[in-house]
């Protein structure tokens, strides 16, 4: 018996189908992703996201594109390039036949989406409804199939618009009473998600796949695990109270840069989570291709967690209404603001505390990023203070202004019940605004000096490193590169950034490089890049070449340089 999807339980095991991770680096088609319907046939999977509908071509006449890697990559419509894939819509048909949910995801690394306003993203949510959903279209990839809803995957580009996409697409979903679909988002786990952020708080989510991997918030990094962020999100911000936040994980080692578990070391990290958190709903896997050849003891990555959560279940909740046009009213959207009722006056820099081990007082922490957070210039309410890293900010005729509470990074901001303060930064986990420990984000333009180079545009680049520390000889950096406008990024790219002066790169996964100095240069293989990137990640390694590591941003790579050199 196959088991089916039961959105109130937190046994639920999710994964996405579509891109071959695994069957990339293999050159033997016997372990390339199966057929969708073969994986439907498994009653360890419930509810599986197509990836990806990469190109949105919003606001324009042309239809999205899909891509699903070798399972349809040929027959586009006259005229298009979106293609029909009859074979996956009978799969489809058949795995919602055996109580599977088949969802399509929105996004990804590769491809060029995104909204310039929100009359494109209404659009839009027709468009997706006409062409995957109840609605009716002569361009229907999948045929009279019927997806379950849309997922969110958005690794790039603007963020706006996607609040109005969701909204509107609830009001089409009410217009079929045959089914029930559903809106699902994969933010990484960095809180709040720079990309889907306001979307989350502003429109009805029913499911949440946070990726726990890739950043330093990893399910494999315990001292910043942060699930327990993205609870108290559910329980208190979300519109849909019991929207169900998924624990996202690599299916294998090789499926991600970083943030691999094997199941064993994964299951009484599961117990942990489903005793401490009431917003659990299950574990999300990426991808189908690199869980299912992931096998210990005769049992795919899938099973073993899917066993797992079927050994304890809880639930409970009540489900939201994916049929019911949600309350999305702004008043109950509204950011939560970063003030509080702080004895400092604004014209003068809080004081270090002296004590922060009163019962009265918990131990300072740093803060966490928040919606609106508090950048120099931006608006604020008169009297409001906030935190951001090592400076604190008050707010001055309308305007943040920020002051560091030391020149020498010795000092904090922090937030306890008597409000904002600074304290010793030693041993502290300091967060910056929308930047956590151990991940440096800044906006970078690229030059316009060579002749190829695009117009200017905003690109961000932001640093992992994994676990160096002065004892090892070894280091392991992940560096992200993600277009903040709609626009792709090319297939001919380079970028330069800084490392410790004691510090060899040896190889990157991606592209060529050199060294010079504390310098570094990667540059793309344009032949082996996609044409149109939202995010753009490479893991860099190398040695240490000498102890103790110099300082140099926390030790993490600095000084980046991107430059767009346009397609080749």
């Amino acid at each position: 018996m196959v088991s089916a999807f039961d959105e109130k339980c937190d046994t639920n095991f999710v994964t996405y189908w579509g891109q071959n991770s695994f069957g990339i680096a293999n050159a033997d088609r016997g372990k390339w992703e199966r057929s969708l319907g073969s994986y439907c046939n498994d009653d360890s999977l419930d509810v599986i996201n197509l990836s990806f509908m990469n190109i949105f071509n919003a606001g324009t006449p042309s239809p999205p594109v899909i891509n699903l890697s070798f399972h349809c990559e040929s027959n586009p419509f006259p005229g298009t390039s979106l293609f029909s894939c009859p074979d996956i819509g009978k799969d489809i048909e058949y795995c919602q036949s055996k109580g599977k949910k088949i969802i399509i995801s929105l996004g990804g690394a590769t491809g060029s989406y995104g909204f310039n306003n929100d009359a494109d993203a209404i659009g839009f949510a027709q468009t997706v409804w006409d062409r995957f959903l109840g609605g009716s279209s002569n361009e229907r990839p999948f045929g009279e199939a019927k997806l379950d809803g849309i997922d969110l995957d958005i690794e790039g580009g603007s963020g706006n618009g996607y609040s109005a996409f969701i909204k509107a697409l609830r009001e089409l979903y009410d217009k079929d009473a045959s089914k029930k679909y559903y809106i699902t988002g994969a933010p990484q786990c960095p809180f709040p998600d720079i990309f889907l952020g306001p979307a989350l708080n502003d429109a009805w989510f029913d499911m949440v796949f946070v990726q726990f991997y890739n950043n330093y918030c990893s399910v494999s990094n315990p001292g910043q695990f942060n699930f327990g962020d993205w609870d108290t999100w559910a329980t208190t911000k979300s519109i849909n109270k019991d929207v169900k936040i998924y624990l996202g994980v690599p299916g294998a080692q090789t499926a991600a840069s970083m943030g691999y578990l094997p199941a064993s070391q994964l299951e009484p990290i599961i117990d942990d989570i489903r005793a401490k958190y009431p917003s659990f709903g299950g574990v999300m896997a990426w991808d189908a291709s690199s869980s299912d050849m992931n096998v210990e003891n005769g049992a795919s990555f899938a099973q073993l967690i899917k066993g797992k959560l079927k050994a304890s279940p809880k639930c409970g909740g009540q489900p939201g209404p994916s049929s019911q046009k949600p309350a999305t009213s702004a008043d109950q959207s509204t950011s939560p603001s970063l003030s509080s009722s702080s004895t400092t006056e604004q014209s003068s820099k809080p004081s270090p505390s002296t004590s922060t081990t009163q019962a009265s007082e918990p131990s300072p922490v740093a803060t966490a990023p928040s919606q609106e957070c508090p950048v120099e210039g931006a608006p604020c309410s008169e009297n409001e203070t906030g935190c951001n890293g090592y400076n604190y900010a008050s707010c001055l005729n309308g305007q943040w202004i920020l002051r560091p509470c030391s020149t020498d990074q010795s000092l904090y901001c922090a937030k306890g019940s008597s409000g904002v303060y600074c304290d010793w930064a030693a041993g502290k986990n300091v967060q910056s605004c929308g930047a956590p420990n151990g991940l440096i984000r800044r906006r970078f333009v690229a030059e316009e000096a060579q002749v190829q180079a695009k117009e200017n545009r905003n690109i961000m680049i932001d640093f992992v490193e994994d676990a160096a520390d002065a004892s090892e000889k070894e280091f392991i950096t992940l560096l992200r590169i993600r277009s903040t406008t709609n626009s792709p990024i090319s297939n001919a790219w380079q970028v330069k950034f800084a490392i410790p002066e004691n510090e060899v790169v040896t190889r990157i996964s991606r592209g060529q490089y050199t060294q010079d100095g504390s310098m570094v240069t990667l540059k793309s293989n344009p032949s082996e890049e996609s044409d149109q990137n939202m995010a753009i990640l490479i893991v860099v390694r190398g040695n240490i070449i000498s102890q103790p590591r110099p300082i140099l941003n926390n030790n993490r790579p600095g000084q980046a340089q991107f430059e767009d050199l346009g397609s080749v």
